[in-house]
């Protein structure tokens, strides 16, 4: 995990390597002040249960789920308030920004490849990182 910026008093986050559910779990356990998760890639058809569940109880937070992954989680939590899908990674950055409040964090922990989108997860965070410093 990787801290990016803090901007308009949001902590940003990436976490592109966390590619299985398990991982962004992790993530967003240990960041104390988390408010906005960002999850989302291609899909690889694994199994996606254990964060579908995390999801349900933790409304606390906000999940932005993008990309092919983030549709397929999205249809088993779209009844929560808590939960929104965006197209892809700017649109929910975007989202992310208006949603997020100040003196929290907003991760981005994908639980997903980014094969597809693009090269590898360190272009993928690469691309995260600077929207991130294009937002301020």
């Amino acid at each position: 995990m990787e801290y990016v910026a803090q901007v308009n008093g949001v902590t940003y986050y990436n976490d592109s390597i966390s590619t299985i559910p398990e991982a962004t779990i992790a993530a967003i356990k240990s960041v104390d002040n988390t408010k906005t998760v960002m999850i989302g890639g291609m899909d690889r058809h694994i199994n996606y249960d254990v964060i579908i569940e995390f999801i349900k109880n933790h409304q606390d937070l906000n999940y932005i789920l993008s990309y092919e992954s983030g549709l397929r989680i999205y249809k088993e939590v779209e009844e929560l308030s808590c939960c929104t899908y965006k197209t892809d990674m700017k649109e929910a950055l975007a989202y992310a920004k208006e949603i997020t409040p100040a003196g929290s964090a907003c991760l981005f922990s994908p639980a997903a490849a980014s094969y597809g989108y693009f090269k590898n997860f360190e272009d993928r965070g690469e691309v995260f990182k600077q929207m991130v410093l294009q937002i301020g």
